[in-house]
């Protein structure tokens, strides 16, 4: 069965989670990845996951899990030593980290840009601007004229 796949899959893709993550918030993260795919790419809502998409289903339910993780951890901060407070600053950018690699990986496998991406910008440029205030900046001179 495609979900008892996805269950296992996402074991596999996170397989710290069981100490941090109760059981039903691993349900509701693979409920929301199958919501997620049905609107993204499924003909019929519901229809079940094919075997060549389950992976990157299950990668989104990882990549939601990593940002609970990362959110749970980042926000331990009852450490009096700075050597713990470190540690938990790196396992939450580790998870953060994660979620955004298992998010591509989602995109990815089911053959979508995905809309987070740089790459997938608007095609606008990025404005810019430089203020300079004439008395207060000894440069307003160079400023003024673009050197």
């Amino acid at each position: 069965m495609a979900l008892a796949d996805i269950q296992q899959l996402l074991s596999d893709l996170v397989p710290d989670q069981d100490d941090a993550v109760a059981t039903d918030v691993r349900e509701r993260a693979i409920a929301e990845a199958l919501v997620r795919y049905d609107a993204d790419l499924a003909p019929l809502p519901g229809a079940g996951v094919p075997q060549a998409h389950r992976l990157p289903v299950a990668q989104y339910a990882a990549y939601l899990l990593c940002q609970r993780l990362a959110t749970l951890y980042s926000s331990d901060r009852d450490s009096t030593l700075a050597v713990d407070a470190a540690r938990v600053e790196s396992r939450a950018r580790a998870y953060a980290l994660r979620a955004k690699e298992y998010r591509t990986a989602y995109y990815q496998g089911t053959g979508q840009a995905d809309p987070f991406s740089a790459a997938a910008g608007t095609g606008l440029a990025a404005a810019s601007g430089v203020v300079s205030w004439p008395r207060r900046n000894p440069r307003h001179g160079l400023v003024r004229r673009g050197v």
